[in-house]
């Protein structure tokens, strides 16, 4: 009886879900010592960090390493506020987080040619100085927001090459 008490913890020990790499990912970071952009603005880059699993991006150079954004790979701070987020061809993998919406002076977005799937965050509708998003090459679904019409500035979106 013993035994097969003792094979049968074994067995569940063996079969027990083993925690995912990407929540094993989650990286930390405060962004109340950040003094370059809004804070608000840093957590929706440590959302974005996160959430695609940054700690295996292709390029993550000074990514939660430093309280100056504007020194983290691909990103662009000007008048205090992220005004470009280029990750192209980065190994992105996981969702576009919808804290991207509190960019609000961002003016360009790409993320084309990485692993990218769910839907198209409707809190992008509220970008109003964004020019240019590039998200092609993706594995995106689902419709195109109709909040995206609200982007006034918005002179191209490329979403092709996504499901």
């Amino acid at each position: 009886m013993k035994r097969w008490l003792a094979l049968g913890l074994v067995f569940a020990f063996l079969m027990a879900p083993v925690a995912s790499p990407l929540a094993a990912a989650e990286v930390e970071f405060d962004c109340a010592s950040v003094t370059e952009i809004p804070q608000v603005e840093c957590e929706a880059l440590v959302a974005l960090y996160n959430s695609t699993n940054g700690p295996a991006w292709t390029y993550s150079t000074n990514w939660l390493l430093t309280t100056t954004p504007s020194n983290w790979y691909g990103v662009g701070v000007t008048n205090g506020h992220v005004y470009y987020l280029d990750l192209d061809s980065n190994k992105l993998t996981g969702t576009i987080t919808p804290e991207l919406g509190k960019l609000t002076a961002l003016q360009y977005l790409v993320l084309n040619n990485n692993q990218l799937t769910g839907t198209i965050p409707p809190e992008l509708g509220n970008l109003s100085a964004l020019r240019g998003l590039k998200a092609h090459y993706n594995d995106l679904t689902g419709n195109i927001p109709p909040e995206l019409g609200n982007l006034a500035a918005l002179e191209y979106l490329d979403l092709y090459g996504n499901q």
